[in-house]
């Protein structure tokens, strides 16, 4: 009986100790170091949303909605800026490399917390309008409190779907007998003696302090040779698209993202052949790029790389390895299964955007178009029922057309 009691003690003491006391929020200017210490709060699978992640905080109208508690210690830290600059007020979360424009936010974070911040005007007029977050997971806790928020507060919450990920978890099996069953470790070992007959075959694995321009120049060799160098425009590329380079540059300056940004190169001799580019945070590993020289396919060098991947990963500690979107059969075959949707997420503000932008946004089969009649039609439809001043039945439309167009574009 008086352990009860003193426990029920305990319990109304922690009560009374808790400070209760609305969080509060600041619009700062680009990407400060208040994003690093969010950081440091996160799960360890998301301690990579570090301000250098988000790009360049000298962006144009970049700014960092920081939420603090009443004592200072940090609860949130979500980097911003113009998704359109012809068009003030469309803004969205920043990021690097999809599906991870999400936010650092600490551990303990909760919906009431972001909604009591966001409910304030000043913090509204700084966001603007329309918010996008994603592409990112659906599950995605910090993506999800803020949805959750911008309900509470009455918003609305528009959402389009763009494929599957695929998760393979390391199983005891692997963690025996490394990344990838025996059989195929045989047929795989088979094709590293016979492509060393070529020449001395080596495996490195690139991170940290070995980052360098000679490691990115060897990357883009393999890029420029693979599928995605011939076949394509080259948009998604990763080392021989300048711009996408450079970014790349910026995050590995970062020594937190250099350690966990790894490359696995296979080398003939001196010749660059394959490569596979992931980060490694805490317990996960997310497949980022891979590539290899088709003159070289008939050794299995995309296999050769990823064996030496996994393997590497799972010592580090890895127990979740995300292979992205999509699977064109070596996923499943790996083990992996499909797991989250990957969505794309804007919150809007007030009716009439809302309904100006759903056709667009969440009907991708309706051509574009007809899409934005029926938004324009429907935000004429939403004026028409609501009490606005003149000039609001002036302004928001034209408004609501230009977010259209903007995500037309997308």
């Amino acid at each position: 009986m008086q352990e009860a009691a003193d426990k029920m003690a305990g319990g109304r003491a922690e009560e009374e100790n808790r400070d209760d006391r609305p969080p509060v929020a600041h619009l700062l200017s680009g990407y400060p170091a208040v994003i690093d210490r969010t950081c440091a709060l996160d799960l360890p699978s998301h301690q990579f949303l570090r301000r250098s992640w988000f790009g360049n905080s000298r962006t144009p109208g970049a700014r960092t909605l920081y939420i603090e508690r009443a004592d200072r210690t940090p609860l949130a830290a979500i980097p911003i800026e113009p998704a359109n600059t012809s068009f003030p007020g469309i803004n969205a979360v920043g990021g690097g490399y999809w599906p991870f424009r999400s936010f650092p936010a600490a551990a303990d974070l909760t919906s009431l917390d972001l909604a009591r911040a966001l409910s304030v005007p000043r913090i509204q007029q700084g966001i603007g309008p329309v918010l996008r977050i994603g592409p990112a997971y659906a599950g995605d806790r910090a993506a999800m409190l803020m949805r959750d928020a911008a309900a509470m507060l009455g918003w609305h919450i528009l959402v389009r779907r763009l494929g599957t990920r695929f998760v393979q978890q390391v199983d005891a099996r692997m963690l025996a007998e490394g990344a990838m069953g025996r059989s195929r470790r045989r047929r795989i070992g088979g094709a590293e003696r016979r492509l060393a007959e070529l020449g001395t075959m080596t495996v490195r694995i690139v991170r940290g302090a070995e980052w360098c321009d000679v490691v990115l120049n060897d990357l883009a060799r393999i890029e420029a040779q693979s599928w995605i160098g011939t076949d394509t425009d080259r948009s998604g590329a990763k080392f021989i698209d300048p711009a996408a380079r450079r970014r790349w540059l910026e995050l590995l300056a970062d020594r937190h993202l250099a350690e966990r940004l790894h490359a696995t190169i296979l080398y003939v001799d001196d010749q660059p052949v394959a490569f596979s580019f992931d980060l490694i945070a805490g317990p996960m590993l997310y497949a980022i790029a891979s590539g290899y020289d088709p003159a070289f396919a008939r050794f299995g060098p995309g296999m050769i790389v990823t064996r030496h991947s996994l393997d590497h990963a799972i010592a580090s500690g890895v127990r979740t390895i995300d292979w992205g979107c999509g699977d064109t059969g070596y996923k499943t075959e790996m083990g992996a299964t499909p797991d989250q949707e990957i969505e794309d997420w804007l919150i809007v503000r007030g009716n009439v955007l809302a309904a100006a932008l759903r056709p667009v946004w969440e009907d991708q089969q309706e051509p574009m178009g007809r899409a934005v009649t029926a938004g324009l039609s429907g935000a004429m439809s939403e004026l028409g029922t609501a009490r606005r001043s003149r000039m609001e039945r002036l302004i928001m439309p034209g408004l609501a057309v230009a977010a259209a167009a903007m995500m037309m574009s997308e």
